[in-house]
């Protein structure tokens, strides 16, 4: 079974130190994110990527935030957001949302919590416009005190491999902080 992030550590997910480490804003627009675009955020948690993409996409743009544990989308609608942005609750490789209606997804720490990757990729390849990216962010495999164990982390060069069996490519791959790894991919013109 995937290590599953848990709720009771919601907090930690609001620390400044996070902001200094990711800069949601800043590494989401340098993906190429812009203004009227319409953002999934798959495992939303609190919120912390999805109000960064709603203040980049505008009143113009649309974010919908989604995740699996039910008290996750209390929390970040406890958080507040403005009116183009909604909260549901999914499961991990079926999401509610339209067919080729995303022009983003973001995926932030989950990979590795995933229990059926390949299913969860074809569900985020269903959901993305033909010009749709996906900004995706996960623990780099080393032990520390943060995060979850390194067993259950997963190498990059491993998530890439991932990625291109599902018809995706990579667009771009770097490094995030001191624990983390940021990939921006997008359809390939032919699914598999």
């Amino acid at each position: 079974m995937a290590y599953k992030f848990s709720p009771e550590k919601a907090e930690k997910l609001e620390e400044q130190e996070r902001y200094k480490e990711f800069r949601p804003l800043e590494r989401l627009k340098h993906a190429g994110m812009r203004a009227g675009h319409r953002v999934v955020d798959v495992g939303t948690g609190t919120g912390f990527y999805t109000r960064a993409a709603a203040d980049i996409v505008g009143p113009e743009g649309e974010v919908i935030g989604l995740d699996i544990l039910p008290e996750m989308i209390k929390e970040a609608k406890a958080r507040g957001a403005p009116e183009h942005v909604s909260f549901r609750v999914s499961s991990e490789s079926t999401f509610p949302v339209e067919t080729g209606s995303a022009d983003w997804v973001i995926m932030t720490n989950l990979f590795h919590e995933l229990e059926n990757p390949d299913e969860f990729l074809a569900e985020i390849h269903r959901i993305l416009t033909a010009e749709g990216r996906v900004y995706l962010t996960d623990w780099s495999p080393q032990e520390e005190e943060e995060g979850p164990p390194k067993a259950h982390r997963i190498e990059q060069t491993h998530v890439k491999r991932v990625i291109a069996s599902q018809s995706f490519h990579v667009i771009s791959n770097e490094t995030l902080g001191t624990s983390h790894y940021e990939i921006v991919f997008a359809k390939s013109a032919q699914k598999g």
